[in-house]
């Protein structure tokens, strides 16, 4: 993208919340222009980011924004089948949330059930299983159950999986129903590392509300939030951060 003109008609179709996001990942004096309008944004954004690097940037926005159309597209054959037994399962869909992304990895499912945030990761007969351990360990940081659903020709190894990493739950897929092999074992967050793993723009938003200060790295707003408010308020309000993380 070399031309100016063309990239700032880029930048302007993007979201605001991912701008923002996007000047904080680049220390774009981010504090300071924390309320700048997009439009300004936009102007800082393209002084900073080089042509070479505006691809990489549509590219992320293209991944994390993505209409429910491309989601749906990309998602391997099987896993909509594989999703739609597990909610089914759990007897919800109203809380269901779908490709969060959390830190620099995407949860399949999210769901709410009762006090628990419930990740799931979802692996279809075409998935590989390869990278199964890293996504649920990861899930495990900030879900209170994380479980792997997976189609019975994973069985194997989806056993091998839950037996040397304790805590972890199976659901196994098998003709369109679900069955619970393992029961994942529930843990409690910390409050403030939950705080900690929000973004910046969020976390300040939640500070205003709660008025708590709102100068200072990620962390001491972080701190400042745990001594505010009780554990039932940081969950309820990393409930609303998951939803503003997921494709839909």
């Amino acid at each position: 993208m070399e031309n100016v003109t063309q990239r700032t008609a880029i930048y302007s179709r993007m979201h605001a919340s991912f701008l923002r996001e996007l000047a904080e990942n680049i220390n774009l004096s981010f504090r300071s222009h924390a309320d700048t309008d997009k439009e300004d944004l936009v102007k800082l954004l393209n002084k900073k980011i080089s042509p070479q690097k505006a691809d990489t940037v549509l590219k992320m926005y293209l991944t994390c924004f993505a209409a429910k159309e491309v989601a749906e597209a990309i998602k391997p054959k099987g896993m909509e089948e594989v999703i739609i037994a597990v909610e089914k399962f759990f007897k919800t869909s109203s809380d269901c949330l779908y490709e969060v992304t959390v830190g620099s990895r995407r949860c399949d499912l999210v769901l709410f059930v009762g006090d628990a945030i419930i990740a799931i990761e979802v692996k279809s007969a075409q998935d590989q299983m390869k990278t199964a351990l890293s996504q649920l360990s990861y899930y495990a940081t900030w879900a209170n159950k994380v479980y792997l659903a997976y189609d019975s020709r994973h069985r194997r190894t989806a056993d091998r999986l839950c037996i040397t990493n304790e805590g972890i739950g199976l659901l196994e897929f098998n003709k369109g129903n679900i069955e619970l092999v393992y029961d994942a074992s529930f843990n409690e967050k910390d409050m403030e590392y939950l705080y900690s793993i929000m973004t910046y723009t969020f976390l300040r938003t939640v500070a205003k509300r709660f008025n708590v200060h709102i100068n200072g790295t990620k962390q001491d707003i972080a701190k400042r939030l745990k001594q505010k408010t009780t554990a039932p308020e940081a969950k309820t309000i990393f409930k609303n951060f998951l939803k503003t993380r997921a494709l839909r």
